[in-house]
């Protein structure tokens, strides 16, 4: 009898519910995460439906990578992109000691955030002086590294976003005329408060990101943002 009292029909908003709960399950047993690691991320990770919706430019960063086969298995390898975990309120509290002028606040997207600082020499429109958006991040619990979202027939759904990709947001920036560095954060600054990358390997991604900023001229660099302007022009 105890079957006549199990439910059987449900409400479409029960069934898509269900298949983002099946969706999740997949991405954590993919990761080798479970029991309280599980927990702990359920609550801090995009569903594939608001991924899809909010990050169609990472999936295409995403898919681009995953023609380079070892690229994408670096990517894609959660356990080993974890690395150093940090909770959001750890990650603002040491970039507050860097820039104590930053500016939190809620992001569109769900369980994000979105980092600012105010620069009066920054133009807007026909005043000077506002909010410039430096980067987003996650809320809750983020890797140290970015990990690419896949699901259980390995097709790109989104990205978890490392706080290391946040630091680089904020030491890699340029003045969009001139392409000289503007950057917020030193790398000095960022080895100082938040220490050295870890899991060897995993980070040659992140350190190749600073050593090109270091090294690249903001001549050189106004060069290549105009030669990948032309080719995005052309796939157009």
């Amino acid at each position: 009898m105890l079957k006549d009292y199990v439910k059987k029909v449900y409400t479409p908003q029960e069934e898509q519910r269900n298949l983002e709960m099946e969706r999740q399950q997949a991405f954590f047993d993919e990761a080798g995460l479970e029991n309280t690691d599980a927990k702990k991320l359920r609550a801090s990770i995009m569903s594939s439906a608001e991924t899809i919706a909010a990050k169609t430019e990472q999936i295409e960063n995403v898919r681009i990578r995953k023609s380079r086969k070892t690229d994408w298995d670096e990517y894609v390898d959660a356990p080993r992109r974890w690395g150093r975990a940090l909770h959001h309120s750890e990650i603002i509290a040491r970039l507050r000691r860097l820039i104590p002028g930053l500016h939190v606040q809620p992001a569109m997207q769900a369980n994000r955030l979105s980092l600012y600082i105010w620069d009066r020499n920054e133009k807007f429109e026909a005043k000077t002086g506002g909010t410039v958006f430096l980067a987003w991040m996650e809320k809750g619990w983020s890797p140290e590294y970015e990990i690419d979202i896949v699901n259980d027939v390995k097709v790109a759904i989104g990205q978890k976003r490392g706080w290391r990709t946040v630091l680089q947001r904020m030491i890699c920036r340029r003045d969009m005329t001139t392409f000289v560095p503007t950057s917020v954060v030193t790398e000095e600054q960022a080895l100082a408060e938040f220490g050295y990358p870890t899991n060897g390997p995993t980070s040659s991604n992140y350190r190749e990101a600073l050593y090109k900023f270091r090294n690249t001229s903001p001549e050189r660099a106004k060069l290549q943002h105009e030669i990948m302007q032309s080719a995005q022009k052309y796939m157009r």
